[in-house]
């Protein structure tokens, strides 16, 4: 949606599912704040709001919106999400033990962004709250990796994030790419945040997911990329091993987007 100019129709759809966005990203908001992120009129906000207070999507406390329990609800019946998150328990359990007061995620792409699926919390969710469902920043690192398990050239493009160069998001990929791992050192959220992913494989050797340590310190990082490499490949083994019990799971790692 462009300025927030289309609010009849499919656009009506559009403008509450980027409040929504909005409000995962933000946790609890206001709503003008709500109104100026999604990029809609306030009057049009506010009463699409209204309609999803009344839905039980959105609960409304003094003023401020916040996600409602019926979308949890219906959020957690995403048919993959119960056995990813039962493939990463343990490999990021035991990761989140290895880096002290890190942020500890499995993420998935959806829709040209990148989704968080489970995780543990940590001191960044100070500076960067991570939720299940939340969208990650474009040009993340595990944009990265989902890009660079396509054909580099056509994959930056698709998804290079808004302000980067195309040069610059091509060496990324590339680099991401070459080596396996993916670095963030100055996200939009902070210059003290860094971050380093891996990529999860389905049986055909596509990159479908990501696990990422995220830590208040950039010169620490680096030392942990052998250990969050260890923690996808256990993760990825575990999905390999569900697949066969689990036909969702099974389908959508064969049908994943990249």
């Amino acid at each position: 949606m462009a300025g927030g100019t289309r609010v009849a129709g499919r656009g009506v759809i559009e403008g509450a599912f980027q409040l929504l966005e909005e409000l995962s990203r933000l946790g609890d908001a206001g709503l003008t704040e709500l109104a100026d992120a999604a990029g809609l009129p306030k009057s049009t906000a506010h009463r699409l709001l209204d309609q999803l207070v009344a839905a039980e999507a959105v609960e409304r406390h003094g003023g401020r919106y916040r996600m409602g329990t019926r979308l949890f609800r219906m959020g957690q019946a995403w048919a993959p999400g119960p056995s990813l998150r039962a493939a990463g328990r343990h490999p990021l359990g035991q990761l989140a033990e290895a880096v002290p007061g890190a942020s500890v995620l499995l993420s998935v792409p959806e829709g040209g962004r990148t989704v968080v699926v489970a995780g543990f919390r940590g001191e960044p969710d100070e500076v960067f709250p991570i939720q299940p469902g939340a969208l990650i920043w474009h040009g993340n690192t595990g944009d990265r990796l989902f890009a660079a398990s396509a054909e580099i050239d056509r994959a930056a493009e698709r998804v290079r994030p808004p302000g980067v160069p195309a040069s610059v998001w091509r060496r990324q990929v590339a680099r991401a790419h070459d080596e396996g791992v993916a670095y963030d050192f100055r996200p939009p959220v902070g210059p003290a945040v860094s971050c380093v992913s891996a990529p999860l494989r389905s049986p055909a050797g596509r990159v479908v997911g990501a696990v990422t340590v995220v830590l208040l310190d950039n010169d620490r990082i680096r030392p942990y990329a052998p250990a969050v490499q260890r923690a996808a490949r256990m993760t990825t083994a575990n999905l390999t091993r569900l697949r066969t019990t689990d036909a969702s799971l099974a389908s959508w790692l064969d049908e994943a987007p990249r």
